[in-house]
């Protein structure tokens, strides 16, 4: 088949070129098309986030609020925790004073009140007062036969109004004795 084109020249290259534009032009239609697509997707997936953005909202204050009743329980943990790291901080820094307590109260007679411990290069002196001088001899006693202390002397004694009753009198005295190893060992209890 002969196929003759009448056409003149310029009609025809204007016919070829509407052609290719025809294609650019259903080239842009269809990506137009899919922006709108991708624009609608957004857009309900935006949608459906707004309605869900509630259910995240009540899930965050109900989470909120279970943190609000946990922080008792938090705060008790790490007051427990704190205390812990205080029974550490006094075990380390442990004093023989706490076995020399124990010891102490062990031969402190009753009637026998004690003012003022002190103790300067394992020497001890120990100021309180007593309702009768026979208490302080029984405690100077109590205190030789300890295998804390020797050469436990009484420095003073004597009769003072009593500062709680200035009606009464009590003895006041001043004792000094040597503290031995017993009394200066590491441990707890008697």
């Amino acid at each position: 088949m002969i196929q003759v084109n009448l056409l003149p020249e310029e009609i025809r290259e204007n016919i070829n070129f509407s052609k290719k534009n025809r294609k650019v032009l259903n080239l842009l239609k269809m990506i137009s098309i899919l922006c709108l697509f991708i624009l609608a997707g957004f857009l309900i997936i935006g949608a459906s986030l707004l309605s869900s953005s509630s259910f995240f909202k009540k899930a965050i204050s109900e989470s909120t609020d279970t943190l609000r009743s946990y922080q008792p329980s938090i705060d008790e943990k790490e007051n427990i925790e704190n205390k812990g790291v205080i029974v550490a901080n006094i075990r380390k820094n442990y004093r023989y004073w706490t076995k020399f307590n124990y010891i102490l109260a062990e031969n402190t007679p009753q009637g026998i009140y004690l003012s003022t411990v002190a103790n300067k290069n394992k020497t001890l002196q120990i100021e309180g007062y007593a309702k009768t001088k026979n208490d302080v001899g029984i405690f100077r006693d109590a205190l030789g036969k300890s295998s804390a202390f020797s050469n436990v002397n009484i420095e003073s004694i004597k009769e003072v109004p009593d500062p709680l009753n200035q009606n009464l009198q009590v003895n006041d005295f001043i004792m000094t004795m040597a503290l031995e190893n017993a009394a200066t060992n590491q441990g707890g209890g008697r």
